[in-house]
């Protein structure tokens, strides 16, 4: 989609809705043109009419917040209800913290909780933390609120730290990724028919064994509270999968060590086919609903039950029905080497707060072993994307999943 103001408008005055989707994001941002909430809300508007959910979940954040329009939380929910019939999961993620605190409807943790499952079975990391504090860490509800604010803030410090690492495509003069493989692999995601395929690997299946260790082998050399989250050096992060790519092409080394001495082959990708912004993240907005609700306590029970495992990321579709798409689209992350002490500081006093609200707790090493798997989890996006120095000639950025 390109950023051109004019050509934007063009597009989006003749119904395109990406562009006026895009268009609302520029004037509420202020990227590229002065900023302007009525503008944002318009285009926003018009986005929504036509059925386009990701549209409807902005509008009902600035009702939610009264960003440029007056506050309406009953006008909020309706969007949100509206955008999660279509599919939308952080639509279904703010109408759970809407039940959560009881923020514009009666407090419900059932319905929160439910809501939450439905994103999380989307891929929404923020809905599976509420619906793993909810149903499945049993504790003092006075303690969930705090866990479930501490665990928020960790998944939005991560996603600052990634904002930082986030590889623009043509940035810097780069115009290509490269991934160095066998003509073997190749073959095998070429097999695959009528579908995109991308080869991922898990940490745990990979030959470096420094892999994903650097930051925590970091934390514990300098008794930094992230270390005490793992048991062991090497990361048992059983949900994070990347997939790795090289910023050198036509590197000997490399082609001795992943392109079969060689005989491989190294798949050059344009940079323009990754995504030009992170993905979304809605932290400012989850840090303002939790500062609207900071004095709330709520003492009603949670439901009980197992927490679900996480399937693809929601796209906002935009058609009622829809479902997510298999493969969305890609954000490349380049990997930082020996930054650690910068990652450790951001994350420290958060980590500290949840090890606090551990310690706090009446002794339970069940609950407190599913709190310190949540915090892996949330930690393995930047784990496999800060590495040690001696692999910095690389230069690798990573696609993380």
């Amino acid at each position: 989609m390109p950023d051109n103001l004019d050509e934007l408008k063009q597009k989006a005055e003749a119904g395109d809705i990406a562009a006026m989707f895009r268009l609302a994001v520029m004037y509420f941002d202020g990227d590229g043109v002065d900023v302007d909430k009525s503008e944002a809300r318009k285009w926003w508007e018009k986005a929504a009419e036509r059925g386009y959910a990701r549209a409807m979940t902005y509008l009902g954040l600035m009702y939610y917040v009264g960003d440029g329009v007056k506050e309406n939380k009953n006008k909020a929910r309706k969007l949100w209800e509206k955008a999660a019939e279509l599919n939308n999961a952080y639509a279904m993620f703010f109408l759970g913290m809407m039940y959560f605190y009881g923020d514009g409807v009666e407090v419900d943790k059932g319905r929160a909780s439910e809501w939450w499952e439905k994103a999380a079975k989307l891929g929404n990391v923020q809905a599976y933390i509420g619906f793993t504090v909810l149903s499945a860490i049993n504790i003092d509800p006075k303690k969930q609120k705090a866990l479930l604010e501490g665990l928020l803030k960790l998944h939005d410090a991560i996603d600052d730290i990634k904002m930082l690492l986030h590889k623009k495509p043509e940035s810097q003069g780069q115009e290509y990724a490269c991934h160095y493989t066998t003509l073997k692999a190749l073959r095998s995601m070429l097999e695959v028919k009528d579908a995109n395929v991308l080869r991922m690997f898990n940490i745990g299946y990979v030959n470096d064994p420094d892999e994903g260790a650097a930051l925590i082998k970091y934390s514990k050399s300098n008794s930094a509270v992230l270390s005490s989250f793992f048991d062991d050096e090497r990361p048992e992060v059983d949900n994070v999968y990347f997939a790795s790519f090289s910023l050198h092409k036509d590197r000997l080394d490399l082609w001795r060590a992943y392109g079969s001495g060689g005989d491989g082959i190294c798949i050059v990708i344009p940079l323009s086919v990754f995504n030009d912004r992170p993905q979304e993240m809605y932290g400012d907005e989850v840090r303002a609903i939790l500062d609207k609700n900071k004095d709330q306590i709520k003492d009603e029970p949670g439901p009980e039950g197992p927490a679900w495992p996480m399937g693809p990321e929601d796209t906002g579709a935009a058609a009622a029905g829809a479902t997510a798409e298999p493969l969305p689209p890609l954000t490349l992350y380049e990997v930082v080497y020996g930054k650690y002490q910068e990652a450790v500081e951001k994350l420290e006093e958060i980590l500290k707060e949840i090890q606090n609200i551990k310690n706090g707790a009446p002794a339970n090493e069940d609950e407190n072993q599913k709190i310190d798997k949540l915090v892996r989890m949330l930690l393995g996006d930047i784990l496999v994307t800060i590495h040690s120095f001696w692999a910095i000639s690389k230069r690798v950025a990573r696609i993380v999943r």
